[in-house]
């Protein structure tokens, strides 16, 4: 698919149901934007009604998962392999929008029409089972902290007109492979949509909670068969909660070889095996000095051999 070039439908306001253009998402939703007076207008109106009102009359909206002749299921024409999520309510949008631009299969996120909430555009692998990735991205998104609006798994879902001044966007972001059968969210918690994080006053608190997530692909030429003993250990550890990073040489040697063996998409799987380092009241998790060192292991790592890593486990009885 060139992303450069993905068309969807384009609906007057949010209550016809008939498309009136097909237009490329990404001119919509990045070029000039001739509602950014309305919508600012939207998100100073603190009566709640009001703004539904305003977004559902007067803004224009997409169909961000496709190209209709009428906006229901059987009015799909041709699916745009995109899925949106929206993620509402959030009190700080801030580190939010962090967390989400360290996901490696996430290609755009923004500020909803509100201003108090965000969208998330992934592309996914098979638009067939669009269903089933919108499922397993429930269930990761659920692990980092957050709950996705379940609307969002309907195709037809509108995407109405906004505008952010400083959007995430990663042209070169991966493809959404993984499928889920049915919802591991809703069963499990009345909670409403939206971030919720534990409550806490130091950011690494925070990411602490926000960190909870699977490792996200491959990207270097490595053994398959090393990658997912690494993955398979590393899901054991944190699950025990156990610390094999209390050493800095230790915690060095393992971002070495997650940098060389996984490249970028190593980076959450070091911090998820990096978060329970807690030395004393004054040495603990810290999310950027975790990030930076990252940072220079992917540049330059050191050549380690991925046995010290089976060795460092081994110490702490994982084999």
């Amino acid at each position: 698919m060139k992303r450069n070039n993905i068309l969807v439908s384009e609906f007057r306001n949010f209550h016809t149901t008939i498309p009136r253009e097909t237009v490329n998402i990404w001119e919509w939703l990045l070029g000039e934007n001739p509602y950014k007076w309305t919508i600012t207008k939207l998100r100073s109106l603190s009566i709640e009604s009001a703004r539904k009102r305003t977004k559902s009359t007067l803004i224009p909206a997409i169909t961000v998962s496709g190209i209709f002749s009428e906006r229901k299921k059987s009015g799909l024409i041709k699916h745009s392999g995109l899925i949106c999520l929206d993620i509402d309510h959030i009190d700080d949008i801030a580190p939010v929008k962090t967390i989400l631009s360290k996901l490696p299969y996430v290609i755009y996120a923004g500020l909803s029409s509100s201003g108090t909430g965000l969208f998330v555009i992934i592309e996914i692998s098979n638009p067939d089972r669009h269903l089933e990735h919108y499922y397993s991205l429930e269930r990761d998104f659920k692990e980092l902290g957050i709950i996705i609006d379940p609307a969002c798994k309907d195709i037809t879902r509108l995407r109405g007109y906004s505008f952010d001044d400083d959007p995430y966007i990663n042209w070169n972001a991966e493809i959404y492979r993984n499928t889920l059968t049915g919802s591991s969210v809703l069963k499990e918690t009345d909670s409403p949509t939206g971030y919720t994080p534990v409550p806490a006053t130091k950011e690494r608190d925070l990411i602490r909670n926000l960190m909870m997530v699977r490792d996200c692909g491959d990207i270097a030429v490595y053994p398959d068969d090393i990658k997912s003993k690494i993955r398979g250990l590393t899901s054991r550890i944190t699950y025990d909660g156990t610390d094999i990073t209390y050493q800095w040489a230790d915690w060095f040697m393992v971002c070495n070889i997650f940098a060389y063996i996984f490249g970028e998409s190593g980076r959450l799987l070091f911090h998820k095996i990096s978060r329970f380092y807690h030395k004393d009241e004054n040495k603990y998790y810290d999310f950027r000095e975790c990030d930076d060192l990252f940072d220079k292991c992917l540049l330059r790592p050191y050549r380690y051999s991925v046995w010290d890593f089976f060795a460092l486990c081994g110490r702490y009885h994982y084999y």
